[in-house]
């Protein structure tokens, strides 16, 4: 049974775009399936995109955070306190992600369109539409 995220602070917006995100299969299973190894420099190069797996392992129901651990992971992603736009975040989480995607693989990731909610597309010139 998938779990949900808690709303321990003011990152709501922040949780709607990580759940819609995880919907995503194709998106889902690039984050799921990224090697990244445990050095400090990829820690610190691939945060975002350790964060977007960790609490989507949390969601599959794979493993169980803490409130506290998700909202490290939301400070990682760039939370910072105050309320923002759901889809403004999920396309800064999303470019976050496939520029790691792009270290770890050295190559162009195919488009993932998203359906039912908001049109996003990455495409094989670094943009999102």
């Amino acid at each position: 049974m998938p779990k949900g995220l808690p709303n321990d602070g003011n990152y709501c917006f922040l949780n709607s775009a990580l759940q819609q995100m995880y919907k995503i299969s194709d998106f889902r299973d690039k984050v799921m399936g990224a090697l990244i190894d445990d050095s400090p420099s990829s820690a610190r190069t691939h945060k975002e995109l350790i964060a977007v797996r960790n609490i989507f392992e949390h969601l599959k129901g794979m493993q169980s955070l803490s409130n506290k651990k998700i909202k490290e992971y939301m400070q990682a992603l760039g939370y910072t306190g105050r309320q923002e736009d759901s889809g403004e975040y999920m396309k800064k989480i999303m470019e976050s992600c496939k520029k790691s995607f792009k270290i770890l693989k050295g190559k162009e990731i195919k488009p993932i369109e998203m359906k039912n909610f908001i049109n996003l597309v990455m495409d094989k010139n670094d943009t999102i539409i």
